[in-house]
């Protein structure tokens, strides 16, 4: 018996790493375009928003659960240096796979005012940024953050992903960079 667990965690260990080395979502990947509804009903489109002249480029983040106490903090953190961001034309989309009314209950919990909240309740968006979950049968998707420059590709991919632990500041100061 703990001979049969072993070999299938073995299994799983390998076929997590085999898909992390074969990663397509690197530094360059232009990811396809896509609508998605946000957490005021209306669509949402990344080409589209990417064409608006204030716009410079976008900080992507993908969290499990937002009502959570990490996600709730990973996207207040990101409120916070909303002007900042803002003043370098920089849009803040979070997504997930919840349903635009929670996401619409969070936003007014939180205080959200100009953050982009999405519903990817199919997970179709999330397996294109390979952030579907095996490990929890796609319940949630796994926490990732991206920022994603004017032409449409990615132009860095935040370690770790970002968290209410991630200096803020070194967020900004990472976008700012990649602006200059």
């Amino acid at each position: 018996m703990l001979g049969k667990l072993f070999t299938v965690l073995l299994g799983v260990i390998t076929l997590g790493a085999c898909t992390l080395l074969n990663s397509k979502v690197n530094v360059g990947f232009k990811p396809a375009n896509f609508s998605l509804p946000s957490d005021s009903n209306m669509p949402w489109n990344l080409h589209k928003h990417l064409a608006r002249n204030d716009c410079r480029g976008v900080l992507l983040v993908i969290v499990p659960k937002i009502s959570t106490q990490v996600c709730s903090g990973q996207v207040c953190v990101l409120r916070n240096k909303h002007s900042q961001l803002s003043k370098m034309g920089v849009s803040v989309v979070v997504m997930n796979y919840q349903s635009t009314q929670e996401l619409a209950t969070f936003r007014a919990e939180n205080g959200l005012k100009n953050e982009i909240l999405l519903s990817d309740a199919s997970g179709a968006v999330c397996k294109i940024f390979e952030a579907n979950n095996p490990w929890v049968l796609n319940r949630y998707p796994l926490r990732k953050s991206f920022f994603i420059g004017k032409d449409g590709s990615i132009k860095y991919i935040f370690p770790d992903t970002l968290t209410s632990a991630t200096p803020s500041n070194d967020v900004v100061n990472k976008i700012s960079q990649l602006l200059a």
